[in-house]
């Protein structure tokens, strides 16, 4: 998940993986329903901390301006200042 950058393919990902998690989990074990839910439950709670982790925040100190029509980022520059 670590290569993916678009927000929306991140919080897909996570959902694809947790159905297959889910599926794998319930096909090859003999786990009760509340224990597949518990488990499932717990393997997305992991994924939402790579998810939020992975989500660029521009807001930082780090600006994100539009040159000739390419995005150019700036992490020394605030909000696009000193960028021409």
């Amino acid at each position: 998940m670590a290569y993916i950058t678009a927000k929306r393919y991140l919080i897909l990902s996570a959902v694809l993986y947790v159905l297959l998690f889910a599926i794998i989990l319930a096909l090859t074990t003999t786990a009760s329903n509340q224990e597949l839910a518990a488990a499932t439950a717990a393997y997305a709670a992991v994924l939402v901390v790579f998810v939020g982790s992975n989500i660029p925040n521009y807001n930082e100190g780090t600006a994100v301006t539009s040159i000739n029509g390419t995005n150019v980022t700036c992490p020394d520059c605030w909000f696009g200042a000193g960028v021409e």
